[in-house]
């Protein structure tokens, strides 16, 4: 687990403009709340799904700042593959991206090391990080309208949606058209960390960038 934040800083499967794209996603998200309401949240809706969802994988709310309205969640797959979500909150926006951060999995001793040598090599994530920001938006009980911004830099395409989820039992979204490899998973529920241990606490919200 040690491995994690070093590769999430160094993220070198994002070096690659193009090649990153097969394996990134990038929405612009927009509420009338206000972002201290957004940023909780969006808090309690990462929560429901690392309950409700028992598809294997492990994460971990990395950091939370309460003034910059920032969150950072590291995704570790079944296999440990490690994905990165950033969201930040802005006036009129939520800004939120998933990407996968390297090639090889950490089980892998080094494997942020091997990471940043096979940082050319293209690999495709079959939608995963689409889908786990759809499944963030899913059960973010707040009202919030998508515009989701193309990965290639075309203009954004409004979408001219809203959803409105309750506690009463949310409808999951359908991900049978998205291609889950046996080894792999979207974001789970793990009673324990896959490194060993207990399950790690969410920490407190800080304050620091």
């Amino acid at each position: 687990m040690l491995q994690g934040p070093l590769q999430a800083l160094i993220r070198p499967a994002m070096w690659i403009p193009g090649i990153k794209n097969l394996h990134s996603h990038f929405v612009t998200w927009q509420s009338d709340k206000p972002p201290t309401e957004v940023l909780a949240a969006l808090v309690r809706a990462i929560k429901q799904i690392k309950s409700a969802d028992d598809t294997g994988s492990y994460y971990d709310i990395h950091k939370i700042n309460k003034e910059k309205y920032f969150l950072r969640v590291f995704c570790f797959t079944r296999a440990e593959w490690l994905d990165v979500v950033e969201i930040e909150i802005k006036e009129d926006s939520i800004e939120a991206k998933s990407f996968s951060s390297g090639f090889l999995p950490l089980f892998i001793p080094f494997a942020f090391i091997l990471n940043c040598v096979f940082f050319w090599v293209p690999f495709y994530d079959n939608k995963l990080n689409k889908a786990r920001l759809e499944l963030i938006k899913h059960y973010t009980d707040l009202a919030i309208s998508e515009q989701k911004v193309n990965s290639l830099n075309d203009p954004p395409i409004l979408q001219n949606s809203e959803q409105h989820n309750t506690n009463t039992q949310p409808h999951t979204p359908n991900f049978g058209e998205v291609d889950t490899p046996q080894d792999g998973a979207i974001m789970g529920n793990a009673n324990e960390s896959p490194y060993g241990g207990a399950e790690k606490e969410i920490p407190e919200i800080i304050t620091d960038s």
